[in-house]
């Protein structure tokens, strides 16, 4: 890797326990480098966090990403997580997130410290539009990237970085990533 910070892309997902700025109820990240082959490449910087929303989850919400309460009771609260993980030790240079936008309704910029944003969705809408569906899972299947681990039901961060590797094109000399 090159050590260039300013090379440093986050990918975050978050789960939520609701629609309010703080029910953020998981963070994961995973992050990518421009290395001096000049090529992204997926680190070992990655990890997920609970965080606890200030309520009960509902069981609606709990079918969805199988996080209960119990899991998050003696989280600490998304106030104290996101700054950690979203403005990490050594800076990025962007976050990136599969429909950004629902993330910034959680990840302020004050959390962000007015980081730019890449859109994985929008990506995938402008890269292939003759595709049928543009979730990160139908992504999976439609364009089946090396290292995809079925059992689980989940790809390897590197099978996700595949996936997504054609987003990561940014502009070197101008420092701007795609929207």
């Amino acid at each position: 890797m090159s050590g260039d910070t300013r090379s440093r892309v986050r990918v975050i997902d978050l789960e939520t326990a609701g629609h309010g700025r703080h029910d953020v109820c998981e963070i994961g990240w995973q992050d990518v480098e421009f290395g001096t082959d000049r090529r992204w490449e997926v680190t070992e910087s990655r990890g997920a966090l609970f965080v606890n929303p200030g309520h009960a989850i509902s069981a609606e919400t709990m079918a969805v990403h199988h996080i209960i309460d119990a899991d998050v009771t003696s989280a600490p609260f998304w106030k104290e997580v996101a700054p950690g993980v979203l403005r990490p030790n050594g800076g990025i240079r962007a976050l990136a997130a599969h429909r950004a936008g629902f993330e910034q309704k959680y990840c302020t910029a004050s959390l962000t410290g007015n980081a730019p944003w890449i859109c994985t969705w929008k990506c995938a809408l402008r890269l292939w539009p003759q595709l049928s569906s543009f979730s990160n899972q139908m992504l999976r299947y439609q364009r089946m990237p090396e290292g995809l681990v079925r059992e689980i039901g989940l790809p390897r961060p590197e099978a996700i970085f595949a996936l997504h590797r054609p987003f990561y094109r940014m502009d070197r000399k101008s420092g701007s990533a795609p929207e």
